[in-house]
């Protein structure tokens, strides 16, 4: 279903990779961002026993953007146009205030700029740092998945490094900039998801999380019988319809080519074949089975300029604002719209397969031509990866 993309788990670095996200993918299969990613360091709600990585860190919604929320407090760097500490003044106002570092006194001083706490920044005692095993970054696009998702009143901050047309950038502070400084002191990193921000819809921060990213609670994906379509539920019809016949302008397009899916053929040459495009990294993640779609809000704002000059009887019945608008949850409330849905087939290759997200290993049972198989003789379940190991 089109409501269920994967919440808490994908984000942009900054609105600048969000910004570049579409034109960076209208010459697939190669990627035109020009960014590379080269370092990155990543910090969430500590919630484990662990303390061998912890660091009292500020998060910072506005770090290193150029079109800040504050505007009135924090002033871009007109002459900076990427992402990048000197992007505006907040970072360089508060890297040498060495009263800033003690967490006692970081909140009270970005209060008394004006800033908001749980909106414009959060203080995290004791964060943890994730470990490489534990997230992906996709280096061309500037975005991060999680290996699990956060809950919703987990913070996550980030600092970094890339190049960007050949010039380097960074944001936050890494392991360098601090590893002089006392175990209890703050670091300075940007905020990509506040505790609070499911409240806050209106801050720009709720975009930095994708809400165009899907699992087929299937690993392990081979490009050889993948099939993929999306459809349109007709209520008065009650079929499934690959195109939306009532709309004249393209009622003979499938759905998969209007949402950006279908321009290359199956050698990934520029000439669409009503197939989707399975570009690796790009549009499908092959290891965990994710669909990524090339568009930012592909059942919203990417469908709505499709219905330029068509009614609004029709912009209403099928352009799904709310999904990116709301929270999940009650954007799955509207019924009316929530009729897209992803659908297609897939060759399970090999003898690993995945389990789908929050399935215990004990409600495992694996057929074999209608024979139930023994655990434990057939095959195996390893929970920590959420895979089941076919043995026999």
């Amino acid at each position: 279903r089109c409501d269920t993309y994967e919440e808490n788990k994908h984000f942009f670095l900054s609105h600048f990779f969000r910004d570049q996200y579409e034109k960076s993918l209208k010459n697939l299969p190669m990627v035109t961002s020009g960014v590379r990613i080269t370092r990155i360091e990543v910090y969430v709600t500590n919630r484990t026993n662990n303390v061998s990585s912890m660091r009292n860190l500020v998060g910072l919604s506005d770090l290193a953007e150029k079109n800040p929320y504050r505007k009135e407090i924090v002033i871009p760097n007109t002459s900076i146009l990427a992402a990048d500490n000197k992007s505006n003044n907040l970072f360089t106002g508060l890297v040498n205030n060495e009263s800033f570092r003690r967490i006692d006194n970081s909140g009270n001083i970005l209060s008394g700029m004006g800033l908001k706490n749980g909106e414009d920044f959060e203080l995290l005692r004791g964060a943890k740092k994730l470990t490489d095993r534990e997230f992906e970054i996709q280096p061309e696009l500037g975005y991060i998945s999680l290996l699990s998702p956060l809950r919703n009143d987990e913070i996550l901050s980030v600092a970094y490094e890339y190049t960007y047309q050949g010039r380097a950038y960074k944001v936050g502070e890494l392991t360098e900039d601090y590893v002089s400084r006392k175990e209890d002191e703050v670091i300075i990193l940007k905020m990509l998801k506040s505790s609070t921000i499911r409240n806050r819809l209106n801050n720009p921060m709720w975009n930095l999380m994708m809400k165009n990213v899907y699992s087929l609670a299937q690993g392990q994906i081979k490009k050889e019988g993948f099939q993929l379509r999306i459809v349109y539920k007709d209520d008065q019809t009650g079929m499934d319809t690959p195109n939306l016949k009532d709309v004249k302008t393209f009622a003979n397009v499938p759905l998969i080519e209007l949402l950006g899916l279908d321009k290359l053929n199956f050698n990934n040459d520029p000439k669409k074949d009503g197939n989707f495009d399975y570009v690796e990294n790009v549009t499908i993640n092959e290891k965990y089975g994710r669909i990524i779609f090339p568009v930012l809000e592909p059942f919203g704002s990417h469908i709505r300029k499709k219905f330029e000059g068509e009614t609004e009887d029709l912009k209403k019945k099928y352009v799904f604002d709310e999904l990116y608008k709301q929270t999940l949850m009650d954007a799955q409330q509207v019924s009316l719209k929530n009729k897209f849905f992803i659908s297609g087939s897939v060759l399970s290759g090999g003898s690993e397969i995945s389990l789908p997200l929050g399935a215990s290993g004990a409600s495992v049972r694996v057929y074999a031509g209608g024979n139930e198989l023994k655990q434990g003789v057939d095959y195996t379940v390893d929970t920590q990866q959420g895979t089941i190991m076919i043995t026999n």
